[in-house]
């Protein structure tokens, strides 16, 4: 969107909440009147109490169906935008379409018609919460997992990150030549920014990440990547 064209500088934007890492930004923005983007609405409670707060401020809150329903090819997903007043709706809404128009016209349907029909019946978004939050635990177990198992091979760098973050994804704090020495000696396969794919790993294997992780950072100061918030 141009934002100049409906009066706004710049924009914002966060992919995580949580009150100590947005605090002191979300201030600026509403002090410079500067549009807000939550790129990666996880916490919902938290987004929802802090409109409260950064009204008149424009909020826009971008929610993506790809991960959490399995529909990567249909990129599936929403923008929400809370507006201050009527007349900046209109200002916004005038953009959006404008946007909308070379971008995609009319969208496929397949994508959205799956999960409207799974949140629209009770039965199906219980079921479908619940295997969720199941599936958010095990990432979650999986972490700390490996953290267990890097400290049971020996390692005595600090990996408290891993647990910190969350998401399917972890940035381990690798340099790329220890990543190509994950690949190549271990054949694990990871991005050379030290990017990890959590749900890949289980009872079976992490013992055997973990201790490939050691070998290659043992002695030599963790780097890379060290994420605090979605990796």
């Amino acid at each position: 969107m141009s934002l100049n064209k409906v009066g706004f500088p710049s924009l914002i934007a966060f992919t995580f909440l949580s009150r100590s890492s947005t605090q002191q930004p979300f201030r600026y923005a509403v002090a410079q009147h500067i549009p807000i983007l939550l790129a990666q609405c996880k916490q919902l409670v938290f987004a929802q109490k802090i409109t409260t707060e950064i009204l008149p401020n424009v909020v826009f809150f971008r929610i993506a169906f790809a991960k959490n329903f399995g529909l990567y090819g249909e990129r599936v997903g929403a923008l929400s935008v809370v507006c201050g007043d009527g007349a900046q709706k209109a200002r916004i809404m005038s953009e959006l379409r404008c946007l909308i128009r070379p971008m995609y016209s009319s969208p496929p349907r397949h994508g959205s018609s799956i999960v409207r029909t799974i949140l629209s019946d009770e039965a199906l978004k219980v079921q479908y919460m619940q295997e969720c939050d199941r599936m958010a635990q095990r990432i979650a177990g999986m972490r700390s997992a490996l953290v267990r198992a890097l400290e049971g091979a020996g390692s005595t760098h600090d990996w408290s990150h891993i647990t910190r973050q969350i998401g399917m994804f972890a940035f381990l704090g690798l340099t790329a030549p220890q990543c190509e020495r994950m690949t190549e000696e271990f054949a694990i396969y990871l991005t050379t920014n030290g990017r990890i794919s959590v749900a890949g790993l289980n009872p079976g294997n992490v013992a055997y990440v973990a201790k490939a992780i050691h070998i290659v950072s043992d002695g030599q100061p963790l780097c890379g990547e060290l994420r605090r918030g979605s990796a």
